[in-house]
């Protein structure tokens, strides 16, 4: 097994992170609060930093120990609403001797490419749809007012408090944060090992290669062939500052932090 792990950050720190310990592998996309709070750099940082930390404590289940330390974090948080909470949408796999265990929440992904040649992508659509709408509502502001999309971004501030409200809700979103009493709704699969020739962990960064900036028309375009992750970093990259104003490619900021795992079978 040959395991390839990059990261990216997009400003003085990093909001992403990668874990391997044991046979587990891991990607993580911390989100800061939308509401000033006390945590340094930022709470989305803090999170995946706890995270990291953490998790390879002790030997209870991944699932288990996320549950535990959401609860351990709910005690760093003095306000308890959605909008003042850091979270963390997570991507892992687990190998084991005859099974891949893959789990996701939020919007990182996991693409699994089988060895005849199946593309089978295991990730959560709710918040990828809120954020699509979003995004929608910045181009038709941009329109309405002859600005840029990322001078239209501030005026969608109302609406991206109301869709993080939304967070861990029936009509919401599902995503790892800090709570007293946690309830997390992941998506877990398995395939046969004997099947895998790759896998794929990644953070919506490393996504907006085929979701934003048009490098790849689709996912399955993108898995084809066997990526090299380094290069993909830099082509979105370059595509990003080809851009500053956001209007060939829609999008909340320049550039996003970019994590990615391939792990070769």
């Amino acid at each position: 097994m040959i395991v390839e792990k990059v990261t990216r950050k997009s400003r003085r720190y990093n909001e992403d992170r990668f874990l391997e310990f044991k046979s587990c592998f891991m990607v993580m996309d911390g989100a800061t609060s939308l509401a000033p709070t006390k945590f340094k750099p930022s709470g989305g940082s803090f999170l995946v930093s706890y995270l990291k930390n953490n998790l390879p404590k002790g030997n209870d289940s991944i699932i288990e120990k996320l549950y535990t330390l959401s609860k351990e974090l709910s005690k760093y948080t003095d306000e308890k609403s959605e909008e003042y909470l850091p979270s963390a949408g997570l991507a892992w796999c687990e190998i084991k001797e005859d099974i891949v265990n893959i789990h996701t929440i939020g919007d990182c992904e996991v693409v699994v490419i089988t060895n005849n040649g199946k593309i089978i992508r295991y990730v959560q659509p709710e918040l990828i749809k809120l954020d699509s709408l979003a995004i929608k509502e910045m181009i038709d502001i941009s329109k309405e007012k002859s600005i840029s999309i990322k001078d239209a971004r501030k005026y969608v501030n109302d609406m991206l408090i109301k869709h993080r409200k939304m967070m861990n809700k029936v009509e919401g979103y599902n995503v790892f944060a800090p709570y007293d009493n946690p309830n997390f709704n992941f998506l877990s699969a398995s395939v046969e090992k004997k099947d895998v020739k790759y896998v794929y962990l990644f953070s919506d960064g490393f996504a907006s290669a085929f979701d934003c900036f048009g490098i790849y028309n689709s996912f399955e375009t993108m898995f084809k062939d066997e990526i090299d992750l380094k290069l993909i970093i830099d082509k979105i990259v370059n595509v990003a500052k080809s851009d500053p104003d956001y209007n060939l490619y829609p999008r909340f900021k320049l550039i996003d932090d970019i994590t990615a795992i391939k792990i070769k079978m």
